[in-house]
């Protein structure tokens, strides 16, 4: 699901406006993004905090599986195999 977001900051001066929200599992493969926040309770939060998955982390998919149930990430120089499910909770936008 994509989510587009109409909202602006204000930097120098100036008002832009924000990148759209997406879903990791709705990104390409091999192409970078960064992690916007981790929408999950606080066991599964921690666990992908503790993996790398933090704001403002360069994250790419690498492979996802036949079925989509599991997706190879590139994250941190490392990577790791993760299920749909927590990859569902993980917001990003373009590089």
């Amino acid at each position: 699901m994509k989510i587009k977001q109409n909202f602006y900051f204000m930097e120098n001066n100036k008002y832009q406006k924000q990148d759209e929200l997406l879903n990791l599992t709705k990104a390409k493969v091999n192409c970078f993004y960064n992690i916007k926040f981790v929408n999950c309770t606080n066991n599964i939060e921690r666990r992908l905090y503790d993996l790398g998955f933090v704001e403002g982390e360069k994250i790419r998919i690498i492979k996802k599986s036949i079925f989509n149930g599991v997706y190879l990430v590139e994250i941190m120089g490392g990577v790791l195999a993760i299920k749909r499910k927590e990859i569902e909770k993980i917001w990003i936008t373009s590089a």
